[in-house]
């Protein structure tokens, strides 16, 4: 079911336990009924929806830049202008790359988690117009991973990295701006009932049993998801002068990138392996990023939706209008007027900027609202342009197989918005894949 925007408002004042589970079960129940409902109301994902793109191949003419022929044409002449029409736009034009850099360093204790080598919080730097920007970030390196550098996934957080870290340690609270789904533990308990187990922690324990590093920050520190507060926040950021002021997404994407900067600058990680994965509005984001930031080297976008991997020329699931009127600070332009200010751009030149490196789309059964067919048809379009270079793209032979060794693969599962298990053991089976060159069974997991 689609999520509403959450309004800043003071925290309440306190209320006994007894009085947080009451208003939390009636919570709960209400938002269960309102799950119901919108299975009810058709909600379910017809994966023979096809609706077929009418758009020209990737490697066409496009305006005056000449057809493709290559992949050298491709990395000197379309994909900088893809890069530079996506940004002007549909995103707004990102910050330049100034680099981050780390001021301090904080261990944290790994009692919770057994696997981990070491936890460390490191504070973060950007600097450029006006005062400084800080953000914190939380990394996990793996036990098993003690005599090498570790391969690395970035994954933005979405209520603060207490709340992902799953214990108490008031060190991590920096006083940032929280949505109310974050407030309280019992707002927190229902928004994992209705949007899954690992919407709020990252399977850290798993993800470092299976040999990776993790790095994972809350975006919301940097631009809150709220319009006045994004604004202002925005408006702090270097390079705001050069095209159309960029929106919470394109922000959003910018800080994924001095992630990386993190990573790039510690020799303890794989620089061969970094992988972001991104749910939702950070989906959107974390293809940007990938997009255009070469470095990351596999990015898992679910459930991205419109103006993520989802085509704006399909009139299924959200529409432009609708995404414009619930999250106007997402984007800098009228989004519903993406398409006429980009009638050629659409969103699988967006994931034909990553090729040749590896993309994993999720959806889910109950999720027509970010139109997963509509990604899927969008992925296979990216073939040309992978075969460009070398690669094949999009291979499985329906959206219900998955061949995770594929340079694009697409995973469907039951179930509605949100990240479950089953979400994290798809994208481990992908970056497993093409960590190992092992090739996995087409099947469902």
């Amino acid at each position: 079911m689609p999520q509403t925007r959450a309004t800043f408002a003071p925290s309440p004042a306190p209320a006994n336990r007894k009085t947080q589970w009451r208003s939390a079960a009636l919570g709960l129940a209400a938002l269960a009924l309102a799950a119901a409902g919108c299975v009810q109301a058709g909600l379910h994902v017809d994966t023979q929806d096809r609706q077929p793109i009418q758009i020209p191949s990737l490697l066409s003419r496009l305006d005056d830049d000449p057809a493709v022929t290559n992949a050298a044409e491709w990395n000197a002449r379309r994909a900088p202008l893809l890069r530079a029409a996506f940004q002007n736009r549909i995103y707004g034009w990102l910050p330049a790359d100034d680099g981050a850099r780390v001021t301090t360093r904080r261990q944290i204790a790994t009692g919770a988690y057994p696997d981990a080598r070491s936890i460390e919080e490191v504070t973060v730097r950007l600097d450029g117009a006006g005062a400084p920007v800080l953000f914190r970030a939380v990394i996990f390196l793996p036990q098993s991973n003690t005599a090498t550098n570790a391969p690395v996934i970035i994954a933005p957080n979405f209520c603060g990295n207490e709340a992902a870290l799953g214990f108490s340690d008031s060190a991590l609270d920096h006083g940032a701006w929280l949505p109310s789904r974050c407030r309280t533990l019992a707002n927190r308990t229902i928004t994992r009932f209705i949007h899954g187990q690992n919407i709020i922690r990252p399977p850290f324990e798993r993800l470092l049993r299976a040999g990776y590093a993790v790095v994972t920050f809350y975006p919301g520190e940097i631009v809150p998801d709220e319009p006045m507060l994004a604004a202002e926040a925005i408006a702090r950021l270097p390079g705001q002068d050069r095209g159309p002021t960029m929106g919470a997404v394109g922000a959003w994407a910018w800080s994924i990138s001095r992630a990386v900067d993190i990573v790039a600058a510690d020799a303890r990680f794989d620089h061969s392996h970094v992988a972001v994965f991104g749910h939702s509005r950070f989906g959107k984001a974390a293809l940007l990023a990938a997009a255009l930031d070469e470095r990351i080297t596999a990015v898992i976008a679910n459930q991205s939706g419109r103006l993520g991997a989802a085509p704006s020329a399909r009139n299924v699931g959200e529409s432009l209008n609708e995404l414009s009127r619930r999250f106007p600070h997402w984007f800098p332009i009228v989004a519903q007027s993406a398409r006429e200010n980009a009638p050629n751009l659409d969103q699988e030149a967006l994931l034909a900027l990553i090729a040749p490196r590896a993309i994993l789309l999720g959806g889910a059964s109950l999720d027509r609202w970010s139109d997963p067919v509509g990604s899927y048809e969008g992925a296979a379009a990216t073939n040309d342009v992978y075969r460009l270079f070398g690669g094949h793209g999009l291979t499985q032979s329906s959206i219900e197989t998955p061949d995770y060794s594929a340079d694009i693969a697409f995973f469907m599962r039951p179930g509605r918005h949100g990240i479950r298990d089953l979400d994290w053991t798809a994208a481990i089976a992908f970056l497993d894949a093409h960590r190992n060159g092992t090739r996995y069974a087409q099947a469902r997991p």
